[in-house]
């Protein structure tokens, strides 16, 4: 589903799924914008400290961070490198279990344009991918943002939702 812009779709991405007053796991490095989408759409960002070999969450203190709050989890793979989606999805299936509630798991691939982990690409885990297509992107529409599913009611949950309230060009 296109965007203007890739926190565009995830902001989309949260007020679609109705997901507020939650928090939202993510890696403290990354891109300012993910956790202004996160804000703008009424959740809390939950900041985890990086691995130094890849720059990526550190998954032992995102085990760790996930409680009744946590929302989602945003899994970026910063420059190329995956993370371990593996860990991740069992992580959250587990903590689904624990806390009784639905834990999206977001993969930005906004700089991951055909990573893999364990032969698998990594925009192919979790619920939603996100890509962004701006001018410092790996692939570049100048602007310009996608999300991608797996379930097809829930891209068009999202679909449905944006174009309600997103302004219509032209």
């Amino acid at each position: 589903i296109a965007f203007p812009y890739g926190r565009s779709a995830q902001w989309a991405f949260f007020k679609a799924m109705g997901i507020e007053n939650g928090e939202i796991i993510m890696p403290a490095y990354t891109c300012s914008v993910v956790a202004h989408a996160i804000t703008l759409s009424g959740n809390t960002p939950r900041f985890i400290d990086i691995d130094l070999y890849d720059y990526n969450m550190n998954l032992d203190s995102t085990e760790l961070a996930i409680n009744k709050n946590t929302r989602a989890i945003i899994a970026t793979h910063t420059f190329g490198y995956p993370q371990d989606i593996d860990r991740l999805e069992l992580m959250v299936k587990q903590a689904e279990k624990r806390f009784g509630h639905k834990i999206w798991l977001i993969n930005d691939c906004c700089h991951a344009f055909g990573a893999e982990w364990n032969g698998k690409l990594i925009g192919s885990s979790g619920d939603v991918s996100i890509y962004a297509f701006n001018i410092s992107k790996m692939i570049t529409s100048i602007f310009g943002g996608m999300l991608t599913f797996h379930d097809k009611d829930l891209a068009n949950k999202v679909r449905k939702w944006r174009d309600e309230n997103f302004v219509k060009a032209g």
